[in-house]
């Protein structure tokens, strides 16, 4: 059984869906067609030889997945990073930390609000 070691690289967000479609590519060549079809060519299938290709077979799918895996690890972290960067307030709608741009938001709330001063919490 082969190792496996994480790998981690970064692309510009313009060129993630090339490199994505590129490790799909990658991973679904992998898939050893030629095994998977001489599984049919075996006379006796309760034999030593269907166990040896049924091992191969199964090595071959352990790589594809791995490789899926991967691939869909990225897309569901772009899709989040999407999702979170649309979740995001505007830049208008963030609240200041300044001191005396809080007062000027708390004056443009009571101007909105109306001129009843009567319920101010006192300082």
């Amino acid at each position: 059984m082969s190792h496996r070691v994480n790998i981690q690289y970064s692309v510009e967000i313009e060129e993630l869906d090339t490199e994505v479609q590129r490790l799909l590519e990658t991973t679904l060549s992998q898939l050893d067609v030629q095994t998977l079809e001489s599984l049919s060519e075996f006379k006796d299938v309760l034999s030593l030889a269907t166990i040896e290709q049924i091992d191969k077979i199964r090595h071959s799918l352990a790589i594809v997945d791995h490789g899926l895996r991967d691939v869909n690890n990225i897309i569901a972290a772009y899709l989040n990073f999407q999702a979170q960067e649309y979740l995001e307030p505007p830049p208008s709608e963030i609240v200041p930390t300044d001191p005396q741009l809080l007062e000027e938001k708390i004056a443009q709330f009571k101007d909105l609000a109306g001129d009843d001063t009567s319920h101010e919490i006192p300082d």
